[in-house]
């Protein structure tokens, strides 16, 4: 990673910092307890249009004196989705090449 330009060192930090943040409790646990529905459930929120709290765009509760509740549905594209994956199950290449776990749970994650 040491060769790669500041922009994609950034967008690997951004996209591995959501998955944790998109595990909550569990991103405190042991990381072998990260399983492969957890990383296959997490692409399929950030399709759906999830995202980290500190990109959620603002809400405005009212709109011309009515309550609006409704939020508009974001859905990205399989392109982003699958920078997400990558990124993510590089991280967890790197915790097998380092002896931290034995076997990637996003390895057999299927490419959108």
């Amino acid at each position: 990673m040491a060769t790669s330009k500041p922009a994609t060192l950034a967008r690997y930090k951004a996209h591995t910092d959501a998955f944790i943040e998109w595990l909550g409790d569990k991103a405190s646990a042991k990381l072998e307890g990260v399983t492969k529905a957890d990383v296959r459930n997490f692409r399929d929120a950030i399709r759906a249009g999830w995202m980290p709290e500190d990109k959620r765009p603002a809400q405005n509760p009212k709109k011309n004196g009515r309550r609006t509740d409704k939020k508009p549905q974001t859905i990205r594209t399989a392109k982003t989705v699958n920078h997400y994956a990558a990124d993510v199950a590089a991280m967890f290449r790197h915790a097998m090449r380092d002896g931290l776990i034995l076997s990637n749970p996003a390895a057999a994650l299927a490419r959108l």
